[in-house]
């Protein structure tokens, strides 16, 4: 419980100073790497667009709900959950807003989520924050369709989500967001036909592509 409190705080630390950084436009990718370098009190927290999975969105609600019948506040744990639910609104936000620099609504717009995994490399999408943001998109009447390789089309199409291979072609959606960083994804094919990509978890970064189209959370 207190592994996973710790971690949630601090993603809801860094999803905050993301937010922040935004504003002050500041790239938090950076600031994080430089706070690394710091040889000791420090561990790297990376923003992303909510949290998922069966352990840190809800153990520490069983530890905060445990402490009330204790008659004991818990205030980190209920601000970091607080702005964790809060990001996959923001990320929408984010995708909205790019929209409207190329001059389109999010209404009736074709939008390509990349990953619904509630993290890299597995097939497990449950509590996913990156089904949250899609959600949203549709409820503002966006076209979803949805490419993730690894948790495979079926289990998409069962999301209500228009299934994307990888073989097909991007050609249509207008911003692409990814939102889950499987390894096997082609990352330049998805920044060479989608006009604009919202990258939330650094993946370019990491893997060295810096391309003006690309934007990061």
């Amino acid at each position: 419980l207190l592994e996973n409190t710790y971690r949630a705080v601090n993603i809801g630390l860094i999803n905050e100073m993301a937010q922040l950084a935004h504003e002050l436009d500041i790239s938090i990718w950076e600031v994080v790497d430089a706070a690394a370098t710091k040889p000791f009190g420090f561990q790297a927290f990376y923003p992303g667009p909510g949290v998922g999975g069966h352990c840190i969105p809800l153990d520490p609600q069983f530890l905060a709900w445990r402490a009330k019948q204790a008659n004991f506040a818990t205030r980190f744990i209920d601000l970091a959950e607080q702005v964790n639910t809060k990001m996959p609104t923001y990320t929408a936000g984010r995708v909205a807003d790019l929209l409207n620099r190329q001059g389109l609504p999010v209404y009736g717009t074709k939008i390509l989520g990349v990953g619904i995994a509630y993290k890299p490399d597995v097939a497990d999408d449950r509590e996913s924050a990156s089904i949250e943001v899609l959600r949203e998109l549709e409820r503002r009447g966006a076209q979803i369709g949805v490419l993730d390789p690894v948790v495979g089309r079926d289990r998409v199409a069962t999301h209500g989500f228009e299934s994307v291979g990888t073989e097909d072609s991007l050609e249509g959606y207008a911003v692409a967001v990814l939102l889950t960083d499987h390894a096997i994804l082609d990352l330049k094919k998805i920044a060479a036909e989608v006009p604009v990509v919202l990258d939330t978890r650094g993946a370019y970064r990491r893997a060295g592509v810096e391309q003006d189209n690309i934007e990061t959370l």
